[in-house]
């Protein structure tokens, strides 16, 4: 897919840590290894089989929706996880992209990466999504997302901690689109995000990346 120098292979592997004998790490490095920190990450084999074991030991509870000590949170960690894993995914998008790739409206970093290197580029309303989840979590570390430009609210995220889903991220449809408006607390006009298998879609991505 991509044609590169000898000189920018060298700098490839040493942003994706790949280079032996470095003692130098990219920020991309840097901020992988924080979100595989805190949401406790490791791979054996296949990435559908990594285990999580946050610092706190107390996943299994957060899954169960049990009530947690408010002085020890999973839940916290998760939310650092997921915000650090979606600036990864952005990074990669904004150096690994070809403009055949990007539609007009649509340029940004995570949107270019799950086009480029994901084997499920998702829908377009999910990638946009995404793209909102980042700008919630880093802008304001909270869980709505509003389009300065329109002064007007797109996404009220929820996140969900169990394992088996097999969706990604949930989007409702345009008749039950979030309008902006606070005082709507319904189930179905929020974005729903699945934590652990979002995490592994991004190092799905990575891997990707890596093989390329």
């Amino acid at each position: 897919m991509f044609s590169y120098s000898k000189h920018e292979q060298d700098l490839i592997e040493l942003i994706l840590g790949l280079k032996d004998g470095s003692d130098r790490k990219s920020t991309l490095q840097l901020v992988l290894e924080n979100a595989r920190f805190h949401c406790g990450m490791e791979i054996v084999g296949d990435i559908n089989n990594a285990e999580f074991t946050c610092r706190q030991n107390i996943t299994e509870r957060v899954c169960n929706g049990d009530v947690l000590n408010h002085y020890i949170s999973d839940e916290a960690d998760i939310f650092t996880s997921i915000l650090s894993y979606l600036i990864g995914l952005e990074q990669i998008g904004t150096l690994f992209y070809t403009e055949d790739k990007m539609n007009e409206g649509e340029s940004n970093g995570i949107i270019n990466a799950i086009k480029i290197f994901s084997k499920d580029p998702l829908t377009r309303e999910k990638r946009i999504a995404l793209k909102n989840l980042r700008n919630s979590l880093g802008h304001a570390y909270g869980l709505v997302n509003v389009d300065r430009s329109k002064n007007k609210g797109t996404h009220k995220f929820s996140l969900n901690f169990k394992d088996d889903s097999e969706e990604i991220i949930k989007v409702p449809n345009e008749q039950n689109m979030w309008d902006g408006n606070y005082l709507d607390k319904k189930e179905e006009t929020s974005t729903v995000v699945y934590a652990f298998p979002l995490i592994r879609f991004v190092e799905e991505i990575i891997q990707n990346v890596i093989n390329e």
